[in-house]
């Protein structure tokens, strides 16, 4: 075995002190990702929305899929944005059945383009409510907790110390901000485009260590150690608005996570997508809904749609 030069650290040394900063549970959890059919990327940069200054995610994953019939092609992607924390000491997921709050506690979903959107009579102005894409396998149920505190536990001496003083700046604001800046990128219309396409957006907190959840009851609090657990949050600050979830993910769980979860959200929203193609079709919505409120746009999408069909049947016919 050849011996580290004198002064120099040896491979174990360098394994050991590599574990402590996370760099190795990063590309781990990218390879779980990429395992699952993930295109993966680590310490991904993107500018702030206030500051202008460049943040990272450190590591970004994307699943894509498409529901296509005749001139359709529905595009569906999930994209997961994860905080890796590379620690023993384990986090507390604090809060209550979902059935005690407002919020809907469903997966950030957008689009570039969704015809429901131009406002059909009879129809929700939205894909994702009229499909119900909140119910869908994977989503949270009403007797789910979900959190509204993040804390992690931190041991001294003989005892616990309950902390989330870095919880927000290190964790929960970074992977809100890098959420924006995704979803805004995925929403940006194509006038180009007579497909719809929809993003689902999941913000993951990975650690190596062990996670908690304490339900605050009526009656005692309950503790119970936990695989992963979720928790949302409300921002009001900047170019940040609004309310997003995030899912704490114990490493070892991350594949079983990710496989009840995230792929089973992203198939379900597929199938469903794909049982209800006419929803997209500019022809089927006219015949069968009239023309929406947002008249002149869908005119334009009609128009691509009837050129494109045209530019197709003669490319056909070539």
């Amino acid at each position: 075995m050849t011996m580290p030069a004198p002064n120099l650290p040896s491979p174990d040394q360098i394994i050991k002190a590599l574990d402590q900063t996370g760099f190795i549970l990063e590309h781990r959890v990218a390879q779980v990702l990429r395992s699952k059919g993930f295109e993966t990327d680590l310490n991904r940069p993107f500018p702030d929305g206030d500051s202008g200054k460049s943040r990272e995610m450190d590591v970004w994953a994307s699943l894509s899929s498409f529901a296509r019939r005749d001139l359709l092609s529905i595009y569906l992607d999930t994209q997961v944005i994860c905080e890796c924390k590379n620690t023993d000491q384990p986090f507390i997921i604090v809060g209550e059945d979902l059935e005690h709050f407002d919020s809907r506690g469903s997966v950030q979903v957008v689009s570039g383009f969704d015809p429901l959107g131009l406002n059909f009579g009879g129809l929700v102005s939205e894909s994702q409510w009229e499909l119900n894409f909140g119910s869908l396998p994977g989503q949270l149920t009403k007797s789910d907790l979900v959190g509204r505190q993040l804390v992690r536990m931190n041991r001294q001496g003989s005892s616990w110390r309950a902390d989330n003083s870095s919880i927000f700046d290190s964790i929960v604001y970074p992977l809100a901000k890098a959420a924006k800046h995704l979803a805004d990128g995925f929403s940006e219309p194509d006038p180009t485009e007579i497909s719809a396409d929809f993003g689902f957006f999941h913000l993951v907190l990975v650690t190596s260590g062990p996670i908690f959840s304490v339900n605050i009851k009526a009656e005692e609090p309950e503790v119970s150690a936990c695989s992963w657990g979720s928790l949302t949050r409300t921002f009001k600050a900047g170019d940040l608005q609004g309310s997003y979830l995030f899912d704490v993910v114990s490493f070892p769980h991350l594949s079983e996570y990710l496989d009840a979860r995230v792929i089973s959200i992203h198939n379900n929203a597929l199938q469903k997508i794909r049982e209800n193609m006419h929803l997209f079709d500019p022809e089927w919505l006219l015949a069968n809904h009239g023309k929406p409120e947002k008249e002149e746009y869908f005119e334009a999408w009609l128009g691509l749609y009837k050129a494109y069909r045209e530019e197709h049947f003669v490319s056909r016919k070539q």
